[in-house]
């Protein structure tokens, strides 16, 4: 009788381990290009801002938009 063995790399915790790295990096790009956006946005005045239509404190409501595509 012949034994076949089946190993589908969704499982194996290499695979595992390797996804959830990859997903972590990808988080800490996306906080800070969100960090990088509020930081950019605050460092602009009052006037500036209001002239592009923003309020201070729709600055993170922005930056999560912008790089969450909330």
């Amino acid at each position: 009788m012949a034994f076949a063995a089946t190993h589908t790399t969704g499982f194996h915790p290499i695979a595992r381990l390797n996804a959830a790295l990859t997903e972590f990096r990808a988080a800490r790009k996306r906080r800070a290009a969100y960090d990088e956006t509020v930081r950019e946005l605050s460092a602009l005045t009052n006037r500036e801002l209001w002239d592009l239509g923003v309020d201070r404190h729709d600055i993170p409501r922005i930056a999560r938009e912008h790089v969450y595509n909330v």
